[in-house]
């Protein structure tokens, strides 16, 4: 029974997160579910959708697509706020995107695109990640190759980024029995 879900917005960011959570969450063991929303606005209506008619917790990440995270944040969380009780869900906005992670280390990025990495191309895709990340590896437009890529690339040094310890600990408070009403407004 699914106790949670995090809602993204694409597939290559629910890829990217289902590796980020691993190996302490696991979608086919635990009670949550990662669900693609299609795009910024579908996203954040699937997100209220979600909390309206399964009442059960829902964590939204999106990109900020820009440098400027805090206007799409306080927009998100008034939407969402407006509907259901705080406790139930939980915006992410990642500046600039998602990718951007993987721009954070240098020796995971060259492991992950098999190749050397100047500084500047380190720095230029933490402000440009994918059409950085699609010079570096142009073959993970493709799913299923950037999903085997993540896979066989060690992630655990993300799991000190603020973002990763964020989402490991609301998922965290999220599964763990509460008795948080599920009551809509």
């Amino acid at each position: 029974m699914t106790e949670c879900y995090i809602v993204v917005e694409g597939a290559r960011e629910a890829v990217l997160i289902r590796q980020l959570l691993r190996p302490d969450f696991d979608e086919s063991s635990q009670h949550f579910k990662i669900v693609v929303g299609g795009g910024y606005s579908s996203s954040e209506s699937l997100t209220r959708s979600l909390l309206i008619e399964r009442r059960k917790p829902v964590i939204l990440i999106v990109d900020a697509d820009s440098t400027d995270s805090e206007t799409r944040q306080q927009f998100l969380e008034s939407s969402i706020g407006h509907y259901v009780d705080r406790r139930l869900w939980k915006v992410f906005v990642v500046t600039p995107t998602l990718e951007s992670l993987l721009f954070s280390d240098k020796v995971l990025l060259e492991t992950l695109v098999g190749q050397s990495v100047s500084e500047i191309t380190l720095i230029q895709g933490q402000y440009e990640p994918l059409p950085t990340l699609k010079r570096l590896l142009p073959d993970a437009e493709n799913l299923e190759i950037f999903t085997e890529r993540l896979e066989n690339t060690d992630l655990t040094i993300l799991h000190s980024h603020h973002f990763v310890q964020e989402l490991r600990h609301c998922l965290t408070g999220f599964l763990a029995p509460n008795d948080v009403s599920l009551a809509v407004s």
